[in-house]
């Protein structure tokens, strides 16, 4: 067999492991699977960040409450985020992929489909929000600690800017646990990139 036969026999055999990979990871990727309630996080007429649990329409950023008490921002398609939104059923299953870490998980609905972005870096000026189920675990409390909150339970943040945008704020432990040691909640920089659901 000479060179030129040996490298088509070459690239046959890598399209056809690339397609089997392509099938394996769509067919198994979205193997986890998180139950709670479908939370709206946005603001209020007076700038104040507030939580809803019985919405038809979110101009915030849509958060899930697991029934294990963790908090996931939610990620995904347009269609599936749209349809979850406007779903009258506000406590569900959701199947998908979780990522993040205690103090900030991430849900994404749709592994297969890839999360608008912007990769330049972007400011982001606002106030910083601890969102921390309530005692029954039915909906989520949006508090602006007074102090640092690095030592309390581990748990998401927002943050809440002055033209009425909400963010949820992702990114590795040791950047959560920086920001949560800063006992100043007003008026917060965060740099990082934009998602459609996320400041990492």
């Amino acid at each position: 067999m000479d060179r030129q036969n040996i490298l088509k026999g070459f690239l046959i055999i890598f399209s056809f492991v690339s397609f089997f990979m392509l099938f394996y990871i769509s067919a198994f990727a979205l193997d986890d699977t998180i139950e709670g309630s479908i939370v709206c996080v946005n603001n209020d007429r007076f700038g104040k960040v507030n939580t809803i649990t019985k919405y038809s329409s979110c101009s915030g950023v849509l958060v899930v409450l697991g029934n294990n008490s963790r908090i996931y921002a939610l990620s995904g398609s347009d269609e599936q985020i749209k349809e979850i939104e406007q779903s009258p059923q506000k406590i569900r299953k959701l199947k998908g992929q979780i990522r993040g870490n205690e103090r900030a998980w991430i849900f994404n609905t749709s592994t297969l489909t890839p999360i608008n972005e912007q990769t330049a870096k972007h400011e982001v000026k606002g106030d910083l929000y601890c969102l921390v189920p309530d005692n029954d675990n039915e909906n989520i409390k949006a508090i602006i600690s007074n102090e640092s909150c690095d030592t309390k339970k581990p748990h998401a943040h927002v943050i809440s800017t002055k033209d009425g945008e909400v963010y949820t704020i992702h990114g590795d432990q040791s950047a959560i646990s920086a920001l949560e040691k800063t006992s100043s909640r007003s008026d917060v920089v965060v740099e990082g990139s934009l998602k459609k659901t996320a400041l990492n």
